[in-house]
């Protein structure tokens, strides 16, 4: 049990109207609640992934969104304090 990425809008840069226009990047994230072992909803939709390119949005039905916000496994790189 747990939660899955059901949707993701991958980064993309945000318009501001800052005197020195502050570099500012965002990411939208949906989650769901995820029941099964396989980690898929009960009659739940394929996760959908977004992405802005030459300034258009394409959106792409993945099996899973990883914690990278691309299509793949739920793998995670620990942190190590050495080598």
């Amino acid at each position: 049990m747990g939660n899955r990425i059901a949707f993701a809008y991958q980064t993309f840069p945000w318009a501001n109207n800052a005197k020195d226009k502050a570099a500012v990047h965002v990411v939208i994230i949906g989650l769901e609640a995820a029941y099964l072992s396989d980690g898929l909803s009960p009659n739940s939709a394929q996760p959908k992934l977004y992405k802005l390119l030459d300034k258009e949005w394409h959106s792409q039905s993945v099996a899973n969104i990883s914690p990278y916000l691309i299509a793949g496994s739920n793998l995670a790189v620990a942190s190590r304090e050495q080598p």
